[in-house]
């Protein structure tokens, strides 16, 4: 059960924990926007939670450090490991590992708790006491030193680390202390040479990390006498680039801080806040290399592979294939086949020529020619040179994205020369780094002008989705440059688009405000076609989709640019929340088919590997049955001159026997390869990220635990609410209802819907109908469809999961009881429940119900929560609610919607896991709500929509269907 629901604080909405573990990593305090980790390490005789703790009870990680970062946010971190000396009790035993097995085990545990909360590659800063130095030194040097791609997670905490401040480190472990006969002790006094050389070994890494080397300025009390544990001396040796300085405490007390004003506290925090400002850009830039890295050691890994299974055979058959039947050639006979020369010897008197020669020559030759095809090269899927992907029609595959691109060249100028800018000129390349310097500075302005917190971490958010362009990050750019020739001007069009765009909303500050969500949002909207898409140069429908995205692309930069140099207006700002749905539709198209081919393309290369290596085995045998043969054939040649007539026959009759028994070259169907290649199979078996060990009731389990079906009916949950308020707007007629069909049709066409129904991200939508605030209107009616759509679908999967709410079928208080938000909050966890039955636990469901009082919000949404955080990366959940409108009034009942709503907001936008779409819907306009979501998010329905055409019941079937099946845009996004 998770143990984080200490108080939410009022300056930085973390969240706090004082129940510390003794042992591994314990979060002490947790903020959803952190930019880094802060990690604290006790030493000898230490705790995670006591040796951070005053006399007066101020545990300063979370009643100190938090605060002292002001509009900073970090995680604050504490480790806990057995550094026990002795033992007074016979429950906790002194600890007997080495150095390393305590830094092998922080590494461990640090690295899977970053996993888990999804933070690998925030940036790291520890705060280490005494031994505990020791340990982060030779974690660090263990993590550098992983290479191997199945430890590669572990060497994030290198990579990661930005500073450390190093409070009283033992650099030689004093010797006074030894008289407590430890057995940690005396592993320490053993290993003293070991001590010298993590030492020598971490000053050679050092230099990538900001340091504070701190000494204690008091004596401790050993037995009878006052000595300095760490003096300074031990304490700071000297290294460049450190700041050394004392704090007035004993060893024990320079790490206990009861107030902001005790010694050394300031310099510590000042430091630590100074970091966590400063480490993101460093450290993103440490993972981009580390990323790249990674990927260049695969592909040299891949190509030795490749080549270890293709080159020693291939260079041995090449010389066996270039051998002809003359005397001179008969030497590549005998490089394939060695035998000592004077073994060849032939009596003289013998004239005939040899007649066997041209027969093995032959016989090799079959066997060298299809060898020699084992490089790749008589294999398209293998060939990978640039002549094999030059045939295409570059014009004619990206002629839509010629006009909209010179069109956006000339907008570009058109700014550039009114603010006295350098034009863009195709001569001179725009690359990414030009776009992420324009970042900075539009960060940088927007955070000198932020009056508040959300603009603060609106800014950061900002710059760092153009700072890591990496496999999980924005690099469509070298997406564009690897599959697109650097004569068309694509990846530098679109840099030199964006770095003016940014430019602009320098110059602009105010339009710069509304359009900060778009560019915020850009990276990600195109994170998916730079996923794991390879070998599809030559294919025309991939190059086709590319251009489909990147004239959408241009497009949005165009009418963008176009505000700033054209004059604004709200019709144009909502048109660029459309093209920006347009093109996440478009770049997931790009992705799916991408990502679908690249796998069938991979499939084939690793069906034909493994036909090569058939054939290559075969070969192998073949050559070495014909070396046998030979060999004793030539023996006897020797042996047996005068029989000689007989012994070329007799060889014949072997050879032909041979060729005779040598089984046939495998067919691409049937035969060898069918009968022992194993298909990759065609589809991902889908696994559920909640771990079912931990979930599924135990078989010793009591008898009297409740099912899920008890819970439900504790709960006093009445399936039938929903479907039946669902049908009631269903079994309208909606032409008879009065309903417009223009209303209908604007809402199921319209492009921000689609989107939110199409993309693969979490996403919220709320439709403002813009009507009158009647039960049975147009917006109400498809929000029924859609809902009743989302539950069929949900029925046969445990990967779909649907919820709805019809406030208004529930609009009169006191007469109904469920209309209320409690009840609306209620309704939505039981269908959760219900609608997961197949996936949770009951254990779980209780869990996650603890704590839970159906007449109050907030422990309402605590369980909502718990349980969607239990979903994996492969669910989606629909939670509909409509007619928000009819819980507007009373101010009561509007006070709580909001609180309801808006925890289900915060839910869906921190949830990393399950994929989670809201859909808030009201027949009219509500203020309220638009307070909770951005501009993007809403979409409003006019009064009088422009006509387009007769509703009919194949209109909402269309567009459910197009989702579904995920057809070519027939749209022109002009």
């Amino acid at each position: 059960m998770n143990h984080l629901t200490g108080r939410e604080d009022a300056i930085n909405r973390g969240i706090f924990n004082k129940e510390v573990s003794d042992y591994e990593v314990s979060a002490v305090y947790k903020h959803p926007e952190a930019t880094a980790d802060i990690v604290l390490v006790h030493g000898l005789k230490g705790h995670p939670k006591k040796t951070w703790r005053s006399k007066n009870d101020v545990f300063w990680p979370t009643d100190l450090l938090p605060a002292s970062l002001e509009d900073e946010k970090a995680n604050v971190l504490v480790y806990g490991y057995n550094a026990d000396v002795y033992s007074s009790n016979s429950v906790k035993s002194p600890s007997d590992n080495h150095i390393f097995q305590h830094a092998r085990s922080l590494v461990t545990s640090l690295t899977q708790f970053r996993r888990g909360e999804k933070t690998v590659e925030l940036p790291i800063i520890w705060i280490v006491h005494s031994f505990g130095g020791i340990v982060v030194k030779k974690a660090l040097l263990f993590s550098q030193e992983l290479q191997l791609v199945e430890q590669q997670h572990y060497r994030s905490l290198f990579v990661s680390t930005y500073a450390i401040i190093f409070l009283a480190i033992n650099i030689a472990v004093p010797q006074k202390l030894f008289a407590t006969e430890s057995r940690l002790l005396k592993s320490l006094k053993k290993d003293n040479g070991e001590l010298q050389d993590i030492n020598r070994q971490f000053a050679n890494i050092c230099g990538r990390f900001k340091m504070h080397m701190v000494h204690e300025n008091h004596k401790t009390n050993i037995k009878t006498t006052k000595q300095m544990i760490v003096d300074s001396e031990s304490a700071c040796p000297q290294l460049p680039g450190v700041v050394y300085y004392g704090i007035e405490a004993t060893h024990a007390g320079m790490c206990k801080f009861d107030t902001i004003n005790a010694p050394g506290f300031r310099n510590i925090s000042t430091a630590i806040r100074d970091w966590v400002h400063e480490a993101s850009l460093v450290v993103s830039q440490r993972w981009i290399g580390e990323h790249e890295t990674r990927r260049n050691t695969a592909r040299n890994e891949i190509d030795e592979r490749m080549i270890s299974l293709t080159h020693p055979h291939t260079r041995s058959l090449q010389s066996l294939s270039s051998t002809t039947h003359n005397g001179a050639d008969t030497a590549g006979v005998v490089n394939i086949l060695p035998m000592p020369a004077d073994q060849f010897v032939v009596p003289t008197k013998v004239n005939q020529p040899n007649k066997e020669i041209p027969i093995l020559i032959q016989t090799g030759e079959e066997v060298a020619d299809h060898m020699h095809e084992l490089d790749g090269k008589g294999h398209a899927l293998l060939d990978t040179s640039t002549a094999s992907v030059n045939h295409l029609d570059y014009y004619d595959l990206y002629q839509d994205c010629f006009e909209i691109r010179d069109s956006l060249i000339a907008t570009i100028n058109k700014f550039r020369n009114t603010h006295g800018q350098d034009p863009f000129v195709e001569s001179r390349q725009e690359t990414w780094a030009g776009v992420q310097e324009a970042a900075h500075r539009f960060h940088d302005l927007l955070r000198s002008r932020s009056n508040s917190p959300d603009e603060t971490s609106s800014a950061e958010r900002l710059r760092k989705a153009y700072d890591n362009p990496s496999d999980d990050n924005f690099d469509f750019v070298s997406f564009l440059s690897k599959y697109t020739p650097p004569r068309l001007l694509l990846s530098s069009v679109l840099c030199a688009g964006l770095k003016t765009l940014l430019a602009a909303m320098r110059v602009n500050m105010n339009l710069g405000h509304q359009l900060h969500n778009i560019l915020e949002s850009l990276p990600s909207s195109l994170n998916h076609p730079t996923g794991f898409i390879e070998g599809l140069g030559a294919d025309e429908e991939f190059h086709r989709k590319i251009s489909a995205v990147y004239s959408c692309l241009l497009k949005l930069l165009r009418v963008s640019l176009k505000l700033f140099v054209g004059g604004s207006d709200r019709s144009r700002l909502d048109k660029l929340v459309d093209r920006m749905a347009m093109l996440k539709m478009r770049a997931k198209k790009l992705h799916t088919y991408g990502s679908s081919a690249s796998y069938l393309k991979l499939k084939e290369l690793q069906v034909l590997q493994e036909r090569n290596l058939v054939v290559s085995s075969l070969s192998l045998k073949a050559q070495d049955e014909l070396k046998q043969r030979l060999d004793e054939t030539l023996q006897r040649v020797m042996a047996l001159e005068g029989l000689k007539e007989i012994l070329i026959d007799d060889r014949r009759r072997d050879i032909e026997q041979l060729c005779a028994t040598t089984p046939d070259l495998p067919e691409h169907e049937g035969g060898i390869v069918d009968e022992t290649h194993k298909e990759v199979p065609t589809q991902v078996t889908q696994e559920t990220a909640i771990d079912t060990a931990l979930f599924q009731s135990s078989e010793d389990a009591p008898d009297e635990r409740p099912t899920i079906p008890q819970i439900l009916q504790l709960l006093e949950y009445d399936p039938a609410i929903m479907p039946s308020d669902c049908s009631k707007l269903l079994r309208i007629q909606p032409m008879s209802a009065g309903l417009k069909s223009s209303r209908l049709l604007y809402v199921v066409n319209n492009i921000r819907l689609r989107a939110w129904l199409e993309v693969n991200e979490s996403s919220l939508l709320l439709i403002n109908g813009g009507g009158d605030p009647s039960p049975i209107s147009e917006v109400s009616y498809i929000t029924a469809r859609l809902a009743e759509s989302f539950i069929l679908v949900a029925r046969p999967t445990r990967q779909i999961m649907a919820m709805a709410y019809f406030c208004g079928q529930h609009r009169r208080v006191g007469s109904d009881v469920y209309a209320s938000p409690t009840e609306m909050g209620m309704s939505l966890l039981c269908q959760l429940i219900d609608t997961g039955k197949e996936v949770f636990a009951a254990e779980i469901v209780l869990d996650a119900l603890d704590g839970l009082e159906p007449s109050n919000i907030v422990t309402i949404c605590n369980s909502i929560e718990k349980l969607l955080a239990l979903l994996g990366s492969s669910v989606v959940v629909f939670i509909v609610i409509e007619g928000l409108n009819f819980f507007s009034y009373p101010a009561s009942r509007q006070a709580d919607t909001g609180e309801l709503l808006g925890r289900l907001v915060s839910i869906q936008r921190r949830t990393e896991s399950a994929t989670i779409k809201l859909l808030f819907t009201c027949p009219s306009r509500v203020l309220f709500l638009e307070d909770m979501v951005t501009s993007s998010e809403i979409m409003t329905v006019p009064r009088s929509p422009p006509d387009l055409g007769i509703w009919t019941e194949g209109a909402f079937s269309k567009l459910f269907d197009e989702v579904l099946s995920d057809p070519d845009d027939s749209s022109d996004d002009n």
